[in-house]
């Protein structure tokens, strides 16, 4: 392992690690706990505006805020608009049940939006009347509407809002790092049920990009512990504290590194995979120089001892694209290293599982 720290916390439940290059300054940002009180009986909460596949996984989220069960039948309708295009549609004469504090997604195609959510919409936009809904991806607005009157509202991009009941302000913006995180992908997605009518509502406006399948809502909150910690110095003492925590796995291993080409943690993981242990490992596809020949090697030896360990699904993955399969990958490098083990202790750092 190359030259760094390594800090190892640990409390009852929960051991974690922190590798950084000489000097390691600690900070620790917890999310901002959202406690008001739902003020529409159903939100617009996520949008997602500009796909991957052109038009075909657009697709909107609604959630029933109230404790009652709703039907979104034929007096309820969606309405959008990007610069000269306005169409509405209305909802099933039949309706859509919506019970209490729960969700459905709206999208145009089934196996785009599978492909990129990895899971199925409840309803697609040609199950709606009136229009096939599409939406701008430099920018517009989207009403939800019952009997014609405004329910919620969501403005977005160069969007601006055409008056009256529903938004207030400036537009919900993508996280947007020029050169490194375009808009491409994201999702627009509110921030707990607070509705004020505007932009600060929605995470993406605090700086949150958000993608599909990303469940957001279950990192609000907070958290609190006390323990020790214990401080090592890579190379020379990182190994025998990293190894001992993965070899003290009895159930998963969920490993996330830039690179993997370290054949002594390659060990340990086959062995704990041997042993019945899930080890799941995800590495960047496309590392400066290539994938290394021991990564391979490594992967496969993960992978052939999950399946005599019973077949218990351990392997190795990596972020990267193919475009022939409509896969694209989110960010320029995967480039965060730590291990989950058993879902309750973490190995944290800034130095690779390597060499």
């Amino acid at each position: 392992m190359s030259k760094g720290a390594f800090l190892f916390f640990r409390r009852a439940a929960a051991c974690i690690g922190i590798f950084a290059a000489a000097v390691v300054v600690g900070r620790f940002f917890l999310p901002q706990i959202v406690s008001a009180q739902p003020t529409a009986s159903v939100q617009i909460t996520a949008l997602h505006y500009y796909g991957r596949e052109a038009t075909a996984d657009e697709a909107i989220r609604l959630t029933n805020t109230s404790a009652e069960t709703i039907t979104l039948d034929a007096s309820w309708s969606l309405q959008v608009q990007y610069g000269t295009v306005l169409r509405t549609a209305s909802f099933p004469v039949g309706g859509v049940t919506l019970g209490p504090v729960d969700s459905l997604w709206i999208s145009r195609d089934a196996a785009a939006f599978r492909r990129q959510f990895g899971m199925s919409p409840t309803l697609l936009f040609s199950g709606l009347s009136g229009g096939s809904l599409t939406f701008g991806n430099s920018g517009g607005w989207v009403k939800l509407m019952r009997n014609g009157a405004v329910v919620d509202g969501l403005v977005y991009g160069n969007g601006a809002w055409p008056g009256g009941a529903g938004w207030e302000g400036t537009a919900v913006q993508p996280y947007v790092v020029s050169g490194e995180i375009s808009a491409v992908g994201q999702v627009l997605e509110r921030r707990g049920w607070t509705d004020t009518n505007r932009a600060e509502d929605w995470r993406n406006a605090q700086g949150q990009p958000v993608y599909p399948g990303w469940e957001m809502s279950r990192f609000e909150g907070g958290v609190g512990a006390s323990g020790g910690m214990t401080v090592a110095l890579a190379p020379d003492g990182s190994w025998e504290l990293a190894a001992a925590a993965l070899r003290g796995a009895q159930e998963s291993v969920e490993l996330e590194t830039y690179t993997l080409d370290h054949v002594g943690i390659g060990d340990v993981l086959a062995e704990r995979a041997r042993s019945g242990v899930v080890v799941r490992v995800l590495a960047d596809g496309g590392p400066v120089g290539g994938l290394a020949e021991e990564t391979k090697w490594i992967c496969e030896r993960i992978t052939a001892a999950g399946e005599a360990g019973g077949g218990n699904g351990s392997g190795c993955w990596f972020m990267r694209s193919v475009e022939g399969q409509k896969i694209a990958k989110r960010y320029r490098h995967l480039h965060a290293k730590f291990a989950v083990i058993d879902g309750e202790r973490v190995v944290l750092g800034s130095e690779n599982y390597g060499k």
